[in-house]
């Protein structure tokens, strides 16, 4: 596992003005409360922070409030301004090694911060390390190199005086300050050397923070496990052929959508075919991981499309499908980014009792060693066949205890 949720929070969304923070285990956890509304709200709100599809076409946060309320504190609700959805990921070394190479302060942090606002628009932020210098960093440094550069080199629009004078000591070296410093550093660093040549390493390694910040953000990007919300409703379909996968289907289904992304990463589609060798070999990898060929059976790839196939459950148990479903994502996922999802199962135990559900809860226990999964219970006494789960209550206001 390369990030977990250590903790989130959920406010300003429909049922829920704040959630307060609430931290789920490292591997199942299970989510019960009277108002089941609230709880689909909670994932609905968690499922946005890295969803599989398009987070604006789903549209979860359509009925936000238009007034924050904090005690007698009110205020208009600004969408663009608004996080609806805070939370911390943990990093784990090999992605902080790679941050590292980018800024070597990276180096120092285990936490990141993703945030979700009204707009749809995200964040990401380092935990007690800032993306950016301020300029009372390198005011002193930037004067002492202006008096020590060469009047001859000096080019047009280089900072002056009243440049100085114009920035407050709180503001952020980033955008359009940073760039401008940036080149007049770079310009005049051939003709500085010794404590000066140093001082200019010093204030570049600064100017260039926020750069390097961005960049670093990407990476987390690309590192962060997409979060995929299952209801007992999920179904695989019986058709992933390549024309099917390239229609337009008009609900979501999480397996038509990472089989998708597999036709695109490998560039297949109903007219080309080229990417079938290596894909049939990366499939073939995954599929032969015991707990996948257990739960999900073989899924193969040929000119015409995917095909699952090589289980069979004893009785057609309602579990049988919505496990298949459940173990099928958790293997694409792998494929796809190389980490495992964050699952959560809503209300995914609809219906089950007895064996059922016990064959439910065993198969949460074995995947909960390779991924994070919350599952919120159908009912509060179904929440003692998961005694092996960490537990989180939710109140008929939201709060997440």
């Amino acid at each position: 596992m390369k990030m977990q949720l250590l903790q989130a929070k959920i406010r300003c969304l429909k049922g829920i003005n704040d959630s307060g923070w609430f931290k789920p285990g490292r591997k199942v956890t299970c989510v019960f409360g009277d108002n089941r509304n609230i709880v689909t709200q909670i994932f609905r709100g968690l499922e946005a922070l890295n969803p599989l599809y398009d987070i604006t076409v789903v549209d979860p946060f359509d009925s936000y409030p238009k007034t924050w309320k904090q005690g007698t504190y009110h205020r208009p609700v600004i969408k663009e301004k608004k996080t609806s959805v805070l939370s911390v990921f943990s990093a784990g070394p090999e992605l902080i090694k790679g941050l590292a190479l980018l800024d070597d302060s990276l180096l120092e942090t285990d936490r990141i911060e993703f945030g979700r606002r009204l707009d749809y628009s995200r964040w990401i932020s380092f935990v007690e390390l800032s993306a950016s210098a301020r300029w009372r960093d390198i005011a002193t440094a930037m004067r002492t190199l202006r008096t020590h550069r060469l009047e001859k080199e000096i080019q047009s629009g280089v900072p002056d005086d009243n440049f100085f004078k114009n920035y407050k000591n709180t503001d952020r070296i980033k955008g359009e300050i940073a760039e401008v410093l940036r080149e007049w550093l770079l310009y005049n660093q051939p003709f500085w050397s010794g404590n000066i040549g140093e001082l200019c390493r010093e204030c570049l390694k600064e100017v260039t923070l926020n750069e390097r910040f961005r960049l670093a953000g990407k990476i987390v990007e690309e590192a962060l496990p997409p979060v995929i919300r299952l209801q007992p409703t999920a179904k695989l379909q019986e058709d992933y052929s390549f024309d099917q996968l390239m229609s337009p289907l008009p609900e979501i289904d999480p397996v038509t959508a990472l089989l998708r992304l597999l036709c695109q990463r490998f560039s297949l589609d109903s007219a080309s075919k080229e990417g079938i060798d290596p894909l049939r070999q990366a499939l073939s990898g995954v599929s032969s991981v015991s707990i996948f060929r257990k739960y999900a059976g073989i899924l193969t790839v040929d000119e015409n499309g995917f095909y699952l196939s090589g289980i069979e459950y004893q009785n057609g148990s309602r579990a049988a499908e919505r496990i298949r479903v459940l173990a099928t994502v958790t293997m694409l996922t792998q494929l796809l980014w190389q980490h495992y999802p964050l699952l959560l199962l809503d209300r995914y135990d609809r219906d089950m009792t007895g064996k059922t559900l016990a064959e439910l809860a065993d198969c949460l226990n074995q995947l909960g060693e390779y991924t994070q999964i919350i599952v919120a219970a159908d009912r509060k006494e179904n929440r003692r066949v998961y005694d092996f789960a960490s537990s989180l209550m939710v109140t008929t206001k939201g709060k997440v205890e």
